[in-house]
C-alpha cells in the first residue's frame, strides 16, 4: 500500500500516466485551452521584467514534462545563454548563427535531438559537437518574433522519454512564436530602460556643464576684479570664500551626476529662501558689486519645502543669465515677498532684454542660446526646478531695457502671509536702488 502511494505521487509516474492516457483514450493529446492557460499563468506570474525569460523557459518545459531548459538570445553573431530554468549548473555553449542547426531553425522547424543522435531523422542538420555530446538536452525549438528568429530554446529530457507527434509539433511551434514575442518585448524593455538611463545621464551632464560654465564665468569676473581690488583685505576675504564655495559646488555637481533620477527634488525639508539668497548675493558681491537684495518683512522667515541645493542652483542660473546680459556695473536686484500662501522672488536687471518671440519660442528650449558659447539650458533647468517644487517661473522683458524673472513657490504648509510687492513681473525702474 505504501509502495502504491509513493508511485502515485512520483512526478515520473504521473507524467507517464498522462502520456499513456493521452495515447490510448483520447483522440487529441492536449486540452489546448488548459495548456494555453497554464502557459500564460506561468509567464504572467508575479515577478520583475528580468525574470520573464526564465518564466518563459519554465512554461514551455512544463508542457513537455521536461526537467528544465535554456533560452539562447541573439548576441552579435551568435545565440548566447540568456536564461534558464532548473539547468543552471552547466550552461550550454553559444550557438553561432551561421551553423546548419540555426539554418534549420530559421525554417520554423524544431529538432528532436534524440532522433538525430540515433540516426532516425534523414536530412537532419549537423549538430555542434557540444550539443551532440550533451544528452541532457532533448529538443531545440525556434522562437520567432514576426519573421525573425528571436531566440532558441534548448529543452531538457522529459521525465518520460517519448517521440513527438504532429500535435506536439504544432503546439510547440505556437508556443515558440509566443516565446519569441515575449523575448523581443523583454529585450525592447531592457533597451528602453538603458536608453532612459543614458538619456537621464546625458541630461544631468548637460546641466552640469552649464553649471560649470557659470562657475567659470563667476571666477573670471572675480579674477578681473582682483586686478583692481587685490590690495583690499575685505575683497581678499570674499575671494577666498568664493573659491571655497566654487570647489564645494563642483563636488556637489559630481555627486549629483551619480544620483538616480526621480523627477522630484532630491530632498524635502523647509528652506529659508531669504537666507539662501543672502548667501548667494554675498558670494557674488566680489564679482558683481551692483547686485542687491531686498526682502519684505513677512518674507524674511518664510519657508518653502524642497531641496535647498537645487533651489540655490535655480537662483544661481537666473542670476548668471542676468550678469551675462548686463553691462558692467549696472544694477541687478533680487526682491523677496510673501503673498497669501506663496513666496514670490523677483530678479530684475537692466540688460539687453529679449523679444516676445524669443521668450515664447526659444527661451525655454534646451540647447538654444543667443550667447556665444552658451548651452541654452539655464532658463530651462530653472523652470524645471521651480515646477519640481510645485511652483512656476514667469518672465517679462523688453529689448534694450532689461528682464525680470519671477519665481513663485508655495509656502510650507500653505501658511498665509501678506506683505511685499508680489504680483506680475516688473522691470527694474531706471534709477531704482535697493
Amino acid at each position: 500500500m505504501m509502495l502504491a502511494a509513493v508511485i502515485l505521487v512520483s512526478d515520473r509516474f504521473r507524467a507517464w500516466l498522462r502520456v499513456a492516457i493521452a495515447r490510448n483514450f483520447y483522440r487529441y493529446r492536449y486540452d489546448y485551452r488548459s495548456e494555453w492557460l497554464r502557459f500564460i499563468a506561468t509567464v504572467s506570474a508575479p515577478g520583475d521584467a528580468q525574470g520573464l525569460p526564465e518564466r518563459v523557459v519554465q512554461a514551455v518545459a512544463s508542457v513537455l514534462e521536461a526537467r528544465g531548459g535554456w533560452l539562447l538570445v541573439p548576441d552579435d553573431d551568435r545565440f548566447s545563454p540568456g536564461a534558464t530554468w532548473q539547468m543552471a549548473d552547466r550552461p550550454p555553449e553559444a550557438l553561432a548563427m551561421d551553423t546548419p542547426l540555426v539554418a534549420w531553425l530559421r525554417q520554423d522547424r524544431l529538432l528532436d535531438l534524440e532522433m538525430v543522435r540515433d540516426g532516425e531523422l534523414p536530412g537532419a542538420p549537423e549538430l555542434p559537437a557540444w550539443l551532440a555530446a550533451d544528452r541532457r538536452y532533448w529538443l531545440v525549438l525556434p522562437a520567432f518574433n514576426r519573421d525573425a528568429l528571436a531566440g532558441v530554446l534548448l529543452i531538457g529530457r522529459s521525465l518520460v522519454p517519448r517521440r513527438l507527434g504532429w500535435e506536439d509539433e504544432e503546439l510547440l511551434k505556437t508556443l515558440g512564436r509566443q516565446v519569441g514575442s515575449y523575448v523581443a518585448e523583454s529585450r525592447g524593455q531592457s533597451a528602453l530602460e538603458e536608453a532612459r538611463r543614458f538619456e537621464e545621464f546625458n541630461r544631468r551632464f548637460a546641466f552640469i556643464l552649464h553649471d560649470i560654465k557659470n562657475l567659470v564665468s563667476q571666477l573670471s569676473l572675480l579674477a578681473r576684479n582682483a586686478e583692481r581690488h587685490a590690495d583690499n583685505p575685505e575683497f581678499r576675504t570674499d575671494m577666498v570664500a568664493t573659491l571655497r564655495e566654487s570647489v564645494g559646488k563642483m563636488n556637489a555637481l559630481l555627486s549629483w551626476l551619480s544620483q538616480r533620477a526621480t523627477g522630484l527634488p532630491a530632498a524635502d525639508a523647509p528652506v529659508p529662501v531669504a537666507s539662501l539668497l543672502r548667501q548667494l548675493v554675498k558670494s557674488r558681491a566680489g564679482a558683481w558689486p551692483a547686485l542687491t537684495l531686498h526682502v519684505g518683512e513677512k518674507a524674511d522667515h518664510a519657508m518653502v519645502s524642497g531641496d535647498a541645493a537645487r533651489l540655490e542652483q535655480m537662483f544661481a542660473h537666473l542670476l548668471q543669465n542676468a550678469i551675462d546680459a548686463s553691462p558692467a556695473g549696472t544694477p541687478i536686484r533680487f526682491d523677496v515677498a510673501a503673498a497669501g500662501n506663496e513666496l514670490v522672488v523677483t530678479l530684475a536687471d537692466r540688460g539687453h532684454g529679449m523679444s516676445a518671440r524669443f521668450i515664447r519660442q526659444e527661451l525655454f528650449q534646451p540647447f538654444t542660446s543667443t550667447k556665444a558659447g552658451g548651452f541654452g539650458i539655464g532658463a530651462y533647468e530653472a523652470r524645471e526646478i521651480a515646477r519640481a517644487h510645485g511652483g512656476r517661473l514667469d518672465v517679462a522683458s523688453r529689448e534694450g531695457e532689461g528682464t525680470s524673472f519671477t519665481i513663485t513657490l508655495p509656502l510650507v504648509g500653505g501658511n498665509s502671509a501678506v506683505g511685499g510687492a508680489a504680483g506680475k513681473p516688473a522691470l527694474l525702474a531706471e534709477g531704482e536702488q535697493a
